[in-house]
């Protein structure tokens, strides 16, 4: 609620402290708190009470109102305060002191449960959500050396997992083309290799996404969060992947919805047709579990299995 009204706005009318109790002569109490954005001081958070004298007890929990609401007013609009020249450099800092960590969720045979690959995520060290900093990473046009740098890492980190499993990263189209990282990866052939196009940015070229995936001779294709929008639908057809990712939205509480499996069914007989498989996301409990294995579905992710750890966890 307090994320959703801080950025509607207009704040006047919350921020300005009304000044006709004090001009009567009756005590005003003043609470104010710091809001900060990644490490940099960017507001105060005030609350203005009228004291009365039923109301002096009321100073604490101002106080205490006031800290904990800064936080969240704080991650509300500080990506608004913090504009292209603060971003830029916080991103930077974050690739040259290699502030992230990769984690790893296995994906599962639906049917026996059993683990036959990760999915290499990235987890920055000061809390930042991962889609929030790519995206950032994006705007400013230093998106590849951030995916350069935690690609790197997570493959660094997946030859320790055990042999044979698949390991898959997100890649973005510019990083694909870019071809540096991923033909290094391509060049390990001690396990399967798995990119998941993501929808960060468009793909303006077709063609010369399928010339560079050609190139890289066993690494496969996976097209992310399918069935969450029309990019990820354009990718399948386009570019005709190895994988098809389900996105979570068709997955949550699906045993119960007759839509849901209508459309699980429809992408998965098309993938069928192509050649390809699907690998359902966010998998919360036995019963989605179950009607996934029922609709043909073989593989899938999500807590059910497992939550995203470090290398080590699976060693």
């Amino acid at each position: 609620m307090v994320q959703r009204r801080a950025r509607a706005g207009p704040w006047a009318d919350e921020a300005a402290l009304h000044s006709d109790a004090a001009v009567a002569g009756r005590p005003v109490l003043s609470a104010f708190a710091p809001l900060s954005w990644r490490g940099s001081l960017i507001g105060v958070l005030a609350l203005g009470f009228e004291l009365g004298a039923a109301a002096a007890a009321l100073t604490a929990p101002a106080l205490a109102t006031a800290i904990d609401l800064a936080p969240a007013v704080a991650a509300a609009v500080g990506p608004a305060l913090a504009g292209p020249d603060s971003t830029r450099p916080v991103i930077e800092r974050v690739i040259a002191t290699h502030a992230y960590q990769p984690v790893f969720q296995p994906v599962v045979d639906l049917k026996t449960r059993g683990v036959v690959g990760f999915e290499a995520l990235t987890r920055f060290d000061d809390g930042t959500p991962p889609e929030l900093l790519f995206k950032e990473a994006a705007e400013m046009g230093i998106a590849v050396p951030l995916e350069h740098a935690t690609v790197g890492a997570a493959l660094q980190a997946a030859t320790r997992l055990p042999a044979g499993l698949f390991v898959s990263v997100n890649a973005s189209p510019a990083l694909i083309l870019e071809r540096e990282t991923i033909a290094l990866a391509a060049q390990d052939q001690s396990r399967p290799l798995i990119l998941e196009l993501t929808e960060r940015e468009p793909v303006d070229d077709y063609g010369a996404l399928a010339r560079v995936l050609e190139g890289l001779g066993s690494v496969k294709l996976a097209v992310d969060d399918a069935g969450a929008g029309y990019a990820s639908l354009r990718h399948i057809l386009a570019l005709r992947p190895s994988y098809i990712k389900l996105d979570i939205t068709w997955v949550r509480d699906i045993e119960n919805d007759t839509a849901r499996q209508a459309l699980v069914a429809g992408i998965n007989h098309f993938a069928t047709l192509t050649d390809s498989r699907i690998i359902a996301e966010g998998i919360e409990t036995d019963t989605e579990c179950d009607a996934l294995l029922r609709l043909g579905i073989d593989f899938g992710q999500g807590y059910l299995f497992g939550h995203p750890a470090p290398v080590e966890a699976y060693v």
